[in-house]
């Protein structure tokens, strides 16, 4: 592995798709060996293991359960570790059921849910 001390560029240094290059908007590390990058509207989905873009990038709609006004970009993303992922678009989340890949609940109000600082709200 590549020891670099940050910040270092996506371009030249990820397998990315180049409207990725410039940025990327969220990332979340999957259960099965993937990882997803969201920029936009689309993601890619990369191979952990080998380091590699596996597919992408790709619509975001039809291809994730999301609420509909998540399909237009989603701002943060977290795998929590016990099954679910939280997905956060401006003032709302969705969370989901990882292994079975679908919306569990959302589009939910971050607001009074989450324990943010009031800074945090949009």
């Amino acid at each position: 592995d590549k020891l670099y001390k940050g910040p270092v560029a996506i371009r030249g240094n990820w397998d990315c798709p180049q409207s990725f290059q410039g940025g990327i908007d969220a990332a979340v590390n999957w259960h099965d060996g993937y990882a997803y990058f969201f920029r936009g509207n689309q993601y890619s989905k990369h191979l952990v293991r080998e380091d590699r873009m596996y597919k992408g990038p790709v619509a975001i709609a039809g291809n994730w359960d999301f609420p509909s006004s998540f399909i237009s970009g989603i701002d943060s993303a977290v795998n929590w570790g016990d099954g679910y992922a939280f997905f956060f678009n401006r003032g709302s989340y969705s969370k989901h059921l990882v292994k079975e890949d679908r919306m569990y609940k959302g589009p939910v109000p971050i607001k009074g849910n989450w324990d943010f600082p009031p800074s945090f709200a949009r």
